[in-house]
């Protein structure tokens, strides 16, 4: 599983490329709400409206999802 530190607009395409490619993704995102909000919808329609996160991402506010990831 890859876990990537921060949703912003390069930490959210890396993730959904990688879960495109069939690689398990944890994204972390520092900000409950906004974590919700990205796992709710499926997208981050603030930095990438319209693309659509595979579900093989998932995102996590808690910093401790990241630690089962191996790279």
């Amino acid at each position: 599983m890859l876990g990537i530190l921060g949703a912003g607009s390069w930490g959210t395409a890396l993730g959904v490329l990688a879960a495109g490619n069939g690689k398990p993704v944890t994204l972390w995102e520092h900000r409950p709400t906004v974590a919700a909000t990205l796992a709710a919808k499926r997208e981050n329609r603030r930095f990438l409206p319209g693309i659509r996160f595979p579900d093989n991402l998932q995102v996590s506010a808690d910093i401790a999802a990241c630690r089962q990831c191996d790279t």
